[in-house]
Parts: structure tokens; C-alpha cells; sequence
């Protein structure tokens, strides 16, 4: 039985939707010292603000911030496929990642986050490569012995 593989879109959409998982759990408690600061300094606490100066703070309580939300999405996409899980937009879309079998080495999960990244900032050539190939599996798979599976 041949079964269809994910396309590149589903892929990408699945993607996108996971990320707005992530940030929309991770960006109050990340934004919550700016405005904690912001309060102090005004007095008032606002869940938004606006001002047309930096304070020099802002930095300093913002990269932390950053920080745990880059954090945050290297935790989602490396915990749901090393548990055997599907993330949101996997199962919206019908997918998910496992480790190839026969390979006698275990899937780098964590590898194929991190390649995965590096692949999204390359796109272009990422799709490219994708696009050549009958599976339509992109490079970071490749590398971390990871497969995309559709669930039925």
C-alpha cells in the first residue's frame, strides 16, 4: 500500500501553527518583568503599553525573555517525537515524527530540531532539496534519522 507523502505545505503549516502554540503559552510570562518593570517606573500597571524612548533596562529583561521562548519551542518540537506524540499541528494535519527503523542508531531528535532551524533560516535551498527528492524529506531528517509518518 503506497501512502502519499507530507507535502512541503502541510509541513510548513503545521510548523506555523505550532509556533503560535509556543509563543501564545510563552510570550505573558516572558513579557510579565517588562511590565513589572514598566509598572515600577510609572506606577501603573498596564498589560500594554507605548512610549517613544528606551529605558536601560529593556534589554536586560527582554533577551531573558527571548531566551525561554527560543527554549520553549526547542522543548515542544524535541519532546513530542522522542514520546512518541504528535504536536498540534501535526495532528491537525495528520503526521508525525518518528525515527527511521533499521537504521541501528537511534533518532536524534534534538538534532533534527537544531538542523531544522538552520533549515528554515536556508529555506529556499531547503524546499529545493525537498521538492528533488520522491519523499519529500528535507535534509535535517536525513541527518537525524527522523521520518514523517502520516497517521491514518
Amino acid at each position: 500500500m503506497h501512502i502519499e507523502p507530507i507535502k512541503i505545505w502541510e509541513r510548513f503549516a503545521a510548523f506555523f501553527i505550532d509556533f503560535l502554540v509556543v509563543l501564545a503559552a510563552t510570550s505573558p510570562i516572558a513579557t510579565l518583568p517588562i511590565l513589572l518593570a514598566e509598572a515600577e517606573a510609572t506606577g501603573n500597571f498596564q498589560w500594554s503599553f507605548e512610549r517613544e524612548f528606551s529605558r536601560p533596562t529593556d534589554g536586560a529583561l527582554a533577551f531573558p525573555g527571548v531566551l525561554s521562548i527560543f527554549a520553549a519551542l526547542f522543548a515542544y518540537f524535541y519532546i513530542h517525537p522522542a514520546i512518541g506524540r504528535q504536536t498540534v499541528g501535526q495532528y491537525l494535519l495528520g503526521f508525525r515524527v518518528e525515527g527511521v527503523p533499521g537504521t541501528g542508531k537511534k533518532p536524534a531528535f534534538g538534532l533534527n530540531v537544531l538542523f531544522g532551524y538552520i533549515g528554515l533560516c536556508a529555506w529556499p535551498v531547503s524546499i529545493y532539496l525537498a521538492a528533488k527528492r520522491q519523499d519529500k524529506a528535507f535534509w535535517w531528517n536525513l541527518r537525524s534519522r527522523t521520518r514523517l509518518v502520516r497517521i491514518v
